[in-house]
């Protein structure tokens, strides 16, 4: 960063600070609005309650499980769409025993799946923590449960398959053993006879070795489901916290559309960018002044006031300027009536007149002079007389 573009980039943050300065309370009811909103509408939502239980997922046999990594044989994705399906809602519904429709039910679970883990974190949801409860631990039931039918069915097929195959074979060995009844025992065909039916024995064998056994190695709730005590929902402070953001967005935001539309004057700066002109004082208000329609030199009557210092000020930059552009003249000026030019010209001719300096001055408002009044003097004859030609200046 260059050295010429660290001070505006400081210029610039001072700006955006000024806004919000500013601008506080513009900021400040927007924040309050939307906080109390928000806070409102929190508070009038129903709680909702959640429990979660956690099943730890494993295969259905357990000799094929002591043979292959575990990973390899549970698709967990496949285990996470089995707990939403409505054969385990149904089950579920069974025990929680009452008539919602599976539907609902289904709308009102959550399962998730940790990174990384064999675990099934089934959540329930509802109005009532009991019913919360009650439904999280029943589809991890009912899941346990259909998985347990499951297994056990595809172990009936299984044995009902090989025992089939086995009842083959036992009629083979029984035809074998008919046909070496007659036969020769030294003959080649009965050496032959022989050695398939100890083949088909030893087949038999292997056959009921393969049966597989009814017992099952079922999944596992590891964690039950509590009774929740405090709702998951409203978060009453998560939303005071985002309608904290939101409202200080939308107060700032607000506030610098203001100040973008804003063509008001606000300070010295603003005066001095806008004319393109340098501003040589600033004149405080008179405290000690009640009443506007008198007339008063506070240059005179508090020599040492804030007002009487600035007035000083003013007579310096005047004098200053003046000099440089060889300038002997001076008019004072404003856009609307009641600025205070009378005013500011009479103490300011005062304060230049202190400095040892040859002061004449000319009230050239003739709709409703007030000079005059300042020094107290009469304005019967004045700038009109003059330039009628009716007197002459001296």
């Amino acid at each position: 960063m260059s050295p010429d573009q660290q001070p505006e980039q400081t210029r610039d943050l001072r700006g955006y600070l000024a806004v919000v300065r500013l601008r506080k309370w513009t900021i400040l009811v927007i924040l309050a609005l939307t906080i109390g909103l928000a806070l409102i509408f929190s508070f009038l939502q129903t709680p909702i309650y959640e429990s979660t239980a956690r099943i730890l997922v494993k295969p259905n046999n357990q000799s094929v499980q002591q043979s292959t990594p575990i990973e390899d044989l549970v698709d967990m994705d496949t285990e996470k769409e089995l707990v939403q399906t409505t054969a385990v809602a149904r089950l579920a519904a069974e025990q929680i025993g009452d008539e919602t429709s599976l539907k609902d039910l289904l709308e009102h679970l959550r399962v998730e799946v940790p990174t990384d883990t064999q675990l099934l974190d089934i959540a329930f949801v509802a109005q009532d923590p009991r019913r919360a409860q009650a439904g999280a631990q029943a589809f991890a039931q009912a899941y346990i449960t259909f998985k347990t039918r499951q297994a056990l069915v595809d172990i009936e097929n299984a044995r009902a398959a090989i025992q089939e195959r086995i009842d083959e074979l036992e009629t083979q060995v029984e035809n074998a053993q008919r046909d070496l009844a007659g036969a020769d025992p030294s003959s080649l065909e009965e050496q032959q006879a022989q050695s398939l039916m100890d083949q088909l024995t030893s087949a038999i064998v292997s056959a009921r070795l393969a049966l597989p056994s009814l017992e099952v190695n079922p999944s596992q709730i590891v964690e039950a489901a509590i009774l929740p005590v405090v709702p998951a929902s409203p978060k009453h402070i998560l939303n005071g916290a985002l309608a904290l953001f939101v409202g200080l967005a939308l107060g700032i935001g607000l506030a610098f559309l203001q100040e973008r539309i804003d063509d008001r004057l606000r300070g010295r700066g603003d005066l001095e960018v806008t004319a393109g002109v340098p501003v040589l004082a600033v004149i405080p208000k008179v405290t000690t002044w009640k009443k506007r329609e008198d007339s008063r030199l506070v240059i005179l009557d508090e020599p040492k006031s804030a007002p009487s210092e600035a007035y000083r000020t003013l007579r310096t930059g005047v004098l200053f300027e003046t000099r440089l552009a060889g300038v002997r003249t001076l008019m004072v000026s404003g856009a609307v009536s009641g600025e205070g030019k009378s005013t500011i010209t009479a103490n300011l001719a005062v304060a230049v007149a202190q400095a040892d300096k040859r002061v004449i001055l000319v009230s050239a408002d003739l709709r409703s002079p007030r000079v005059h009044r300042f020094f107290g003097v009469s304005n019967r004859v004045g700038l009109v007389n003059v330039l009628a030609g009716e007197v002459r200046a001296s």
